[in-house]
């Protein structure tokens, strides 16, 4: 392919941004244009290189955001209320029992698993939301949000 001088406008020159050249007609010494030809195919290579990279550092924290979520959402099964909130794991509990002349007042010892609350736990258990506070009682708790996995709750059972 030829090209046309930048100074002279003389065409027939060899490409001058991929080869060393010196203008015949006007003796332009044509090297600074090899330069900028080299120093742009350099910056396209560097460009295609970040562009990899980049796209393995995308590919790699989707796959770790993927692994966390299954960790989270594998937790949340294995948790005794998170998820569906009428199953409670079973495991979790330990019954203990108390009997009197009518009634029948049940013990059971709860664990707390990640992604736990008070009101799911008093729905379960009671029927209603709003017994939250009667296990806060049963229990000593004062801040109702701050449960801790893997302590202990006591629930205090009824049966008539």
């Amino acid at each position: 392919m030829t090209e046309k001088c930048p100074v002279c406008g003389k065409s027939g020159l060899p490409d001058y941004s991929k080869i060393p050249s010196v203008c015949p007609q006007c003796n332009s010494d044509l090297n600074g244009y090899f330069l900028i030809g080299q120093a742009q195919k350099a910056i396209q290579r560097k460009n295609r290189v970040l562009a990899g990279l980049f796209l393995c550092f995308f590919v790699s924290m989707t796959l770790l955001v993927l692994a966390a979520q299954r960790i989270y959402n594998s937790e949340e099964e294995n948790s005794g209320l998170a998820g569906d909130k009428n199953q409670i794991n079973l495991r979790n509990l330990e019954f203990l029992t108390a009997e009197t002349n009518r009634e029948e007042n049940i013990q059971i010892r709860y664990v707390i698993r990640k992604g736990d609350n008070l009101s799911t736990i008093a729905r379960f258990f009671y029927g209603d939301w709003r017994h939250y506070k009667q296990i806060m009682i049963d229990n000593l708790i004062l801040d109702e949000f701050h449960l801790i996995p893997n302590d202990t709750l006591l629930i205090k059972v009824r049966i008539e």
